[in-house]
């Protein structure tokens, strides 16, 4: 199994990326609709540059994994019970 952690912060910098785009084309953008279309490019994304790439590896892992701070946090918190 493959765990990418931190894909929160992937997708922040995704959104990051569409909002300057956004505003150097002069566009307006709704907040949500920013949103969601930062997390279809974000997946898209880890999909081709990440996923893709180990599960062509010679042993794949068995699964891809992602998680993100709240995840991570809620995972450590029922770990320690």
């Amino acid at each position: 199994m493959a765990i990418v952690t931190k894909f929160d912060l992937f997708l922040q910098d995704v959104q990051q990326k569409l909002e300057e785009k956004a505003e150097e084309e002069d566009e307006e953008v709704d907040d949500d609709e920013l949103e969601k279309l930062a997390v279809i490019e974000a997946e898209k994304r880890f999909e081709q540059h990440y996923k893709k790439p180990l599960e062509s590896m010679q042993h794949p892992p068995r699964a891809v994994v992602t998680l993100s701070e709240g995840e991570i946090a809620w995972c450590a918190k029922l770990h320690r019970v």
